[in-house]
């Protein structure tokens, strides 16, 4: 796992700052699958999908993510979800508006929300939107300018099967439904907008992490295929608004050519 730090210009080299062994947090460490963090107080949260699994990791005192928090058993906590199981699961999202984390099943189209006891409390039923190549999720504020200026729309990335159908779907949940036995209801979603990154200048083909920038109220998206392309323009790292308006871009191939998936610590901008 890298950290780096970015500036404001355009199409610049990010910075490495360090690296991690999350090896050392967690025994059998087997499927890292997702990343996100927690606004509100810096947390850290990995899928583990070989175990199942989501791990957090606190920060230290002074609010960085570093080596002494994944050696300090007192910083990480191991939330167990048995019922995956048998789940192919990639990618992790946080809302904090619920508290709630949500994971994606390959096995069939699902999103589910999950709380801190490893129960699943609701589930969103995606199998109709074809999802070919699922490469990440991440809450955001709503692009609806009638929607109030606090609801989180969920975000998820489809880099596709060729360099033209790779995109980004914002959907608009409801209140979530609570379940007495695990799956028995869904939430309801609506189609909110879908993201082209394909026709962006330069080209975003195979999004393959998503995050949502607070402070730049913008999107993040990294590309772990394109520099492996004849389009690729020298960038591997995209900001676009939530509007699908490509604002910023970055490079991270002198240290890490393929970046498959986001995150960003929200106290000190740090991207990883």
């Amino acid at each position: 796992m890298l950290e780096v730090q970015i500036g404001t210009i355009r199409n610049q080299f990010l910075t490495y700052q360090q690296s991690f062994d999350y090896a050392l947090a967690v025994e059998d460490f087997q499927d890292v699958q997702g990343i996100t963090f927690n606004p509100e107080n810096g947390d850290l949260y990995l899928l583990d999908a070989g175990g199942p699994h989501i791990v957090r990791i606190a920060p230290t005192t002074d609010g960085v993510i570093s080596q002494e928090s994944l050696t300090d058993a007192e910083q990480i906590d191991i939330l167990t979800i048995p019922f995956f199981d048998q789940f192919e699961l990639q990618g992790l999202a946080y809302n904090p508006e619920t508290n709630q984390f949500y994971v994606y099943s390959v096995n069939n189209g699902f999103v589910y929300a999950v709380n801190w006891n490893g129960s699943i409390v609701s589930s969103l039923d995606l199998s109709e939107m074809q999802i070919t190549n699922f490469s990440g999720m991440a809450f955001a504020p709503s692009s609806d300018m009638t929607d109030s200026s606090t609801q989180m729309n969920l975000f998820i990335a489809d880099s596709g099967t060729t360099t033209e159908d790779s995109e980004v779907t914002e959907f608009s949940l409801t209140e979530p439904v609570l379940l007495d036995e695990a799956i028995n209801a869904n939430l309801t979603a609506t189609l909110v907008q879908i993201i082209d990154g394909s026709v962006w200048s330069p080209p975003n083909p195979d999004s393959s992490g998503l995050e949502y920038l607070i402070a730049e109220n913008q999107l993040m998206i990294s590309d772990s295929e394109v520099e492996e392309m004849t389009i690729y323009e020298g960038v591997n790292v995209f900001e676009p608004n939530n509007t699908g308006t490509l604002e910023d871009t970055c490079d991270t191939t002198y240290f890490s050519v393929e970046p498959s998936g986001a995150a960003a610590n929200p106290d000190n901008g740090s991207r990883f």
